[in-house]
């Protein structure tokens, strides 16, 4: 082949793959018609491509037509008495219905009142209602336009920061007076108003001193101390007003407050502003600003828990009358739930501010930008700006802000009905192309349109098909759009039948050219009963070991499979024109698996199979093959050694304990290898640990059988419904009630103290350890006074020795007294001589010696 030949040679190969894809998809879509023959209802919702031919003809095989084909098919076969074939062709096709198409305003100099309330409707979106009609897989595209008439009113409400702190800026708004209403009207619009408001915070620890002193003068321990207005939540003082002394005035009266932390209560202020609508007078159809000047991050939702605070905020006006003594302001109204109600979160205020279309900006210092900045990724429509220190730079601010929002357009996303598909992109009128999945414009001026277009495409044909419409809105607009979804899933010529037909045999209603039988006849003129000894009759139609009829690719009529889709045939139209049945894989199963034994005359089936592979019993193709019951191909152990092979699927022996696709899935306890009983080393170790800390051994963390929870308690199922909310109803339904429960387990450690943890067997066949946290003063046993163990021991030494001492005495006292009256008694035995005492020896005696004579030498 030359060179200059191959780009010909390559565009026509994929050509012919692209033929080739189109042809495939064209025989799918008319093999699912052919397979949808029954009614008009399950012919056009079977897809989006099939249509019903509701011709009436004549007799029963007349009758009995193939009726469901695709569009290119159905004007060949569907021959109508009348000039136009479509009178009977049923079709449906998705389309929308404009039923509200209002025109865009014409907008005039002097369109607005600057002296009253903005009345006047403006359309700047068309049409304003609109019904989709929906076919089940046919898509359907229209275009919402946006053209932008008018640059609406502005009202700001300026609320400020009173903590000492911003003692500079308020001097320098003091300062500016009338000249801020004067410059805000040359250099954002004329048709501006403004409203007034302030706030500190909750007046309660720790977020301000209750010292009495403090109470009444939160500068008073400053230095260079001044006096100070006593603190305060949010205050009020002057409605969104066009009158420029009202406004200059209340700012003069203001005078500056205090608290000790840092933070503010800047989103209870913000709470306020936007839901009291009646007391701030915002105007309908102005654009709604909120500008907060502060130089403090503000206090978050739950930190009102720092004063026992907990009511969370409930989104609602809580202004009354200012009562206070030192309040200068006669009209001023205070947020009365302050002490009360914790702050809101971002996303509460993100849907007040939605709901009420309010724009806010948040003029903050240098050092807190950066805290501020991520409000404008969370709020719709929110700037943050760097405010100067004394605040002088607040003109330019608001101009820049006010640019911004009257140049842009954003369409909240908004939300279709779980069955419909939808796909939306913006054409903006500055932009070459479209963006995919976007609803947003900047930058547009006076007369610029924006087109969105929306496509939607229904999954499904509900049964119930009433829901809420879609509503396309913005946070800036007054208008709104409803796009209503019904669907095309009737056929209208079914109600417009013929009751007890001639063609029916009076027994049955013509619908779309079929016979709809009354309740016990079936067949296509009805002709036959539904019931022969108790048997439906057109079970005849299902093929043993099959729950279709006519294998769902022919007509059953009177338990006889009739006009076999080719190239199927045979008594219940399962078989090909081989003889033999097939399967997703290809006839026999496949061609690597077995082949058609085609027998002339014989019906049987007559796969012949190859290597290993056997007869699925179910479809009588060779799908059966012993690997499909190893999980490990390579290895000889079928269904993981704990069951029988059954074609391509495993038996589990012990279904009770073994599951899944190789009986590889454990689902009761005694599989596991886990003692779950208190006597069970494994949780009864990690258990005792994580009592403790969470840092344990890699065997403690959670694996594929046990689960470690930590606790303050244990679930309580008692009284647990299957509506019931509570966490311990939760946690309990998922508790296997077929399996009995571990007991409560309570164990003691080195140190004395005890841990308490229970074991369930999930539903998910896994244990659940719940490990009860640790409490020092309930877990371990409390230390002993040395006081009672002291006196307890001198006290017994002391009882000790008193009673030592008298049975010593009496000892001895018994023992005097016995040895007294034994001398007693022996001195009465013994009888001496007068005057000689038996015990008594004279003091000097007499010796001789026997050697000496008495004479001397």
């Amino acid at each position: 082949m030359r060179k200059s030949e191959t780009p010909c040679h390559g565009l026509l190969i994929v050509a012919v793959i692209v033929m080739t894809s189109l042809a495939k998809a064209q025989e799918s879509a008319e093999s699912i018609c052919a397979k949808n023959n029954q009614n008009c209802k399950t012919c056009i919702n079977a897809h989006p491509s099939c249509a019903w031919c509701g011709q009436v003809v004549g007799g029963a095989e007349e009758n009995f037509m193939q009726r469901c084909k695709t569009v290119s098919q159905i004007g060949d076969t569907c021959n109508s008495t009348s000039a136009n074939v479509s009178d009977s062709v049923t079709n449906p096709m998705s389309h929308i219905e404009i039923v509200q198409n209002v025109p865009f305003t014409v907008v005039g100099p002097d369109y607005f009142d600057n002296e009253t309330n903005v009345g006047k409707t403006v359309v700047q979106m068309m049409p304003q209602n609109i019904t989709v009609k929906l076919r089940k897989g046919q898509s359907v595209k229209l275009n919402v336009t946006f053209r932008k008439v008018i640059d609406y009113p502005l009202d700001i409400y300026y609320v400020m920061d009173l903590s000492n702190s911003m003692k500079d800026d308020l001097e320098v708004l003091q300062t500016l007076g009338t000249s801020l209403f004067d410059d805000i009207k040359a250099n954002v619009t004329n048709n501006t108003r403004l409203g007034f408001g302030s706030f500190v915070d909750k007046v309660m620890m720790p977020y301000t001193s209750t010292v009495e002193e403090q109470l009444k003068n939160p500068c008073a321990n400053q230095e260079n101390a001044t006096t100070c207005a006593p603190p305060f939540g949010f205050r009020h003082v002057v409605n969104i007003t066009g009158n420029a002394a009202e406004f200059v005035n209340a700012i003069k009266l203001t005078r500056i407050s205090g608290n000790i932390d840092i933070p503010e209560g800047s989103l209870d202020a913000l709470m306020q502003i936007a839901v009291c609508t009646e007391h701030i007078y915002w105007r309908e159809g102005a654009t709604h600003v909120i500008l907060l000047t502060t130089d403090a991050s503000p206090h978050l939702a739950m930190d009102g828990k720092l004063a026992a605070i907990l009511e969370a905020n409930d989104m609602k006006c809580h202004l009354e009358p200012d009562t206070s003594e030192d309040s200068q302001f006669k009209n001023a109204l205070v947020y009365s739930k302050s002490k009360f109600m914790d702050y809101p979160s971002l996303g509460q205020l993100k849907k007040v501010f939605q709901d009420n279309k309010i724009h806010s900006i948040y003029a903050v210092t240098e050092n807190v930008h950066d805290l501020y900045k991520p409000i404008e990724r969370v709020l719709n429509d929110a700037y943050v700006a760097v405010l100067k220190s004394d605040s002088s730079n607040i003109i330019p601010l608001i101009h820049s802000t006010y640019s911004k929002l009257k140049g842009k357009l954003a369409l909240t996303t908004p939300k279709s009905p779980n069955n419909v598909e939808m796909s939306y992109r913006v054409f903006c009128p500055h932009d070459n192309t479209s963006k995919e999945n976007e609803l947003q414009c900047e930058g547009l001026e006076i007369n610029d349109e924006v087109v969105f277009e929306f496509e939607f495409k229904a999954k499904e044909c509900l049964s119930n098909p009433m829901h809420e419409p879609i509503i396309l809105k913005s946070s800036s607009l007054q208008d709104e759009v409803h796009i209503n979804i019904e669907y095309l899933c009737e056929c209208e010529c079914q109600n417009t039948g013929e009751a007890k037909s001639d063609k029916c045999n009076t027994v049955g209603s013509l619908e779309c050219g079929v016979c709809s039988c009354d309740e016990g006849k079936e067949g296509s003129q009805c002709q036959c009963d539904s019931m022969v000894d108790g048997t439906p009759v057109n079970d005849k139609c299902k093929k043993p070991g099959s729950e279709l009829q006519c294998e769902n690719v022919g007509r059953c009529d009177c338990g006889k499979c009739k006009q076999c889709i080719a190239p199927y045939n045979g008594t219940y139209c399962h078989c090909l024109t081989t003889g033999c049945p097939d399967n997703e894989q290809g006839v026999c199963g496949g061609k690597d698996k077995g082949w058609c034994n085609n027998c002339p005359g014989n019906n049987q089936d007559k796969c012949v199979c190859l290597g290993q592979y056997t007869i699925r019993p179910s479809d009588k193709t060779c799908s059966c093959h012993p690997d499909e019951c190893k999980k490990d191909k390579a290895l000889e152990i079928q269904c993981s050694g704990r069951g029988n092979c059954s074609c391509d699927t495993c038996v589990c022996k012990e279904p009770t304990k073994w599951s899944g696709r190789y009986c590889d899935t454990c689902i009761h306890p005694s599989c596991t290898g886990v003692d779950m009983t208190c006597a069970g080393d494994t949780i009864r170790t990690c258990a005792e640990c994580k009592s403790r800390r969470d840092d344990c051994t890699n065997e403690c963390k959670s694996n594929s059988y046990t689960v470690y929870s930590k606790v303050s308690r244990f679930p309580d199922c008692s009284g647990c419904t299957s509506t019931s909310t509570t966490w311990d109803c939760k946690e309990c339904n998922k508790f296997d009630a077929t399996q009995e429960n571990a007991p409560n387990c309570k164990e003691a450690q080195v140190d004395g103290c005890t841990y308490e943890y229970r074991t369930y067997w999930l539903k998910t066949n896994q244990f659940q350890v719940y490990v009860k946290e640790y409490n020092k003063e309930e877990d371990c046993p409390k230390p002993v006074n040395p006081v009672l163990i002291v006196l307890p021991v001198i006290g017994g030494i002391l009882i000790f020795g008193v009673l030592a001492l008298i049975i010593w005495k009496l000892y001895t006292n018994h023992r005097d007294k016995v040895q007294y009256e034994e001398f007693l008694e022996e001195q009465k035995r013994r009888k001496w001589t007068k005057g000689e005492n038996p015990i008594f020896e004279k003091p000097d005696q007499k010796f001789a010696n026997p050697m000496f004579d008495g004479k001397d030498e």
